[in-house]
């Protein structure tokens, strides 16, 4: 075995070996400087590159990261890297602990990239005063955060809002009156995510220049505030109620690039909205930003609509109007929360008949994923829209191969490829004798399935 291969062969070993619990520090202050408590592997570390401690490092779980700490000075600011890339707060007593290692060590601060704030935590109703103090104090010395993640609480946010961290990158944070400072203050974000909250909403979000920005997700009145001018890619709106759309369409529309997708999440369906989108929409076909490179589109309906005769047929009417406006359109998404999700042979055969229409009037459109948990995939397996089940379950997969077949044996004429490939798996003779029979032969176990 080469020396390399006895020096990684030891790593290994020490490694597989778990520390004694009471040599393990019991919180982020006991291994504030390395001590060499194992020094049989001193010199084993001390020859291993920086690469391949790192690598061997993130493999390795928490509890030995903190013995490998007092292992080597070396192996000790790899392993302090590795520890305090990622920092959640989960309960009051061991953010405490945290904070004051992030104030009393400035490279543990200093190697903090993500921090995430639990939405356990964000809960709590008994933070005081002086944790709130301490807490902006060790925030303070992150000076090179690049992620930060603190969805759900307005008040632990008003903590960090003051705070500019110069690295920062991309933020999930709580819609609130001190979003616009914080946003405003970071023109180094790249990805915006704004969640809304129980705090008092804005009235009016002003308009912020963000020129690295590239992905958005928020209510519609944040989207229209962070899109003007800037480079963005992909949005996600939040629709409230009653909301007036064509606004923020402008506003996404004086980006400087193209997009390249927009989903939009709509909490009471209204079809005014997709009637803005289609008229919106008719009126760019000579520009070469905004919507007009849009690649991906998606309609989710978070509000719970019953699937009455002619709701969802109107919907993919108005849809076809919006398809035909989007030359490069690759992928659309129409999700219901609909209190009848069963699929059904007439749902099958009704969005059938819309992809069809709808690949005549957009060629480059490859995939639907429309209300009946169906992704439709195109010219796959001989027929010009294939289904697929989107949940991976077995009975919904079967359920689309037996509706899928009733209509190439009603019509194999229609359907020559897929025709041909069910004869050759079939066999000559009983592919005819299924012609013979007609889709009657096959809708018995389909009537069986869209039973269960």
């Amino acid at each position: 075995m080469s020396a390399v291969g006895v020096r990684l062969a030891s790593a290994a070993a020490y490694l597989a070996v778990r520390c004694d619990v009471n040599n393990t520090p019991r919180d982020h202050t006991e291994f504030s400087q390395p001590v060499t408590r194992h020094p049989e592997m001193r010199a084993e570390f001390t020859q291993l590159p920086i690469e391949l401690l790192d690598a061997i490092v993130s493999e390795t779980n928490p509890h030995d990261l903190l013995a490998l700490c007092q292992t080597t000075h070396k192996l000790y600011n790899v392993c302090l890297r590795r520890i305090y890339q990622r920092v959640s707060l989960h309960t009051p007593v061991c953010a405490v602990q945290l904070f004051k290692t992030l104030i009393s060590n400035q490279p543990a601060a200093a190697y903090v990239k993500s921090l995430v704030i639990d939405s356990d935590f964000s809960a709590t109703s008994l933070l005081s005063k002086a944790f709130m103090r301490l807490m902006q104090k060790a925030m303070l010395n992150l000076n090179f955060l690049q992620s930060l993640d603190c969805p759900d609480s307005p008040d632990l946010f008003s903590v960090l809002a003051p705070i500019h961290f110069p690295c920062l990158k991309d933020c999930l944070v709580p819609l609130c009156a001190d979003v616009v400072a914080f946003l405003s203050r970071h023109t180094t974000l790249e990805q915006v995510d704004v969640w809304e909250s129980a705090a008092p909403v804005p009235p009016a979000v002003a308009s912020i220049s963000l020129p690295a920005l590239r992905k958005i997700q928020g209510t519609a009145n944040v989207v229209s505030a962070l899109v003007q001018g800037s480079l963005v890619n992909v949005i996600t709106i939040i629709w409230p109620a009653g909301d007036d759309c064509l606004n923020t369409l402008a506003a996404i529309d004086r980006a400087k690039a193209p997009l390249r997708e927009v989903q939009n999440l709509v909490r009471r369906w209204d079809p005014a909205l997709l009637l803005a989108f289609a008229g919106h929409l008719r009126h760019l076909r000579d520009s070469h930003l905004g919507f007009c490179g849009l690649t991906h589109l998606g309609f989710f309906n978070l509000s719970v609509v019953a699937s009455a005769d002619g709701v969802i047929e109107a919907f993919y009417e108005i849809l076809g109007t919006v398809i035909v406006n989007l030359p490069h359109l690759l992928d659309l998404t129409c999700i219901w929360d609909t209190t009848e999700v069963r699929p059904t042979r007439a749902a099958f055969s009704l969005e059938f008949g819309f992809v069809r229409a709808w690949g005549a009037l957009c060629t480059t459109l490859r995939f639907c994923t429309l209300v009946s948990n169906t992704m439709w995939v195109r010219e796959l397996c001989g027929l010009p829209w294939f289904a697929r089940e989107m949940n991976g379950d077995r009975i919904g997969s079967r359920l689309r191969s037996l509706w899928q077949t009733e209509i190439v044996v009603g019509a194999p004429t229609e359907f020559p490829v897929h025709a041909n490939m069910l004869e050759e798996a079939l066999g000559k003779e009983e592919w005819q004798a299924l012609i013979r029979a007609g889709p009657g032969a096959i809708s018995s176990e389909l009537d069986l399935l869209l039973s269960l």
